[in-house]
């Protein structure tokens, strides 16, 4: 046996304050690591939060877009409900442009039978004139022929006269005005 000096120490001393001071750098870094994991628990609660508050703003701003579309949509519709389809706008444009050929048309033939009937007035005019002249009335008068008393020859006068007239009218005139 050896003897022993004073800073001489056992393995044995020297293995436990070996191990006390691995389990003292143990405690250590689990100290560290709790205070690290502490750290990043609150960081993932704050980043939590954080990401809630992003979602109650998401939602919210989604929620004011589709309604600022479903108002769209609905102002679409709206809109849409007051123009005309292009076929049905092309089928309308077609009629009316039938119908306005048609009624230029018949206008056309109305203003040549409106000058038709103009001369033909103007020839009944010359006529009442003759008529007056040959049974002695002022022409510039404003009486009718039928304003006097007139006799029985006067009358059938009239009568012979009016039926010339007519007769005129439907053989020489009617024919040129297209059958009126």
């Amino acid at each position: 046996m050896r003897h022993r000096r004073s800073d001489d120490i056992s393995l044995r001393e020297l293995l436990e304050l070996r191990i006390d001071g691995l389990v003292e750098a143990v405690k250590s870094q689990g100290e560290l690591f709790d205070k690290k994991l502490e750290g990043l628990a609150s960081t993932v609660t704050a980043n939590q939060a954080t990401l809630d508050a992003a979602r109650k703003i998401e939602a919210a701003e989604l929620a004011r877009r589709l309604d600022i579309l479903n108002h769209g949509h609905e102002r679409a519709v709206e809109v849409q409900q007051t123009y005309l389809r292009q076929d049905l706008y092309d089928r309308d444009s077609r009629e009316y442009r039938v119908w306005r050929d048609g009624m230029s048309l018949e206008l056309a033939g109305g203003r040549e039978r409106a000058a038709q009937l103009s001369a033909l007035d103007a020839r009944v005019k010359i006529v009442e004139s003759f008529i007056a002249t040959a049974i002695g009335r002022d022409t510039g008068s404003q009486q009718t022929i039928t304003d006097r008393r007139a006799s029985a020859g006067e009358v059938r006068a009239y009568i012979a006269l009016a039926i010339t007239v007519v007769v005129f009218v439907i053989l020489y005139i009617a024919p040129r005005m297209g059958g009126v």
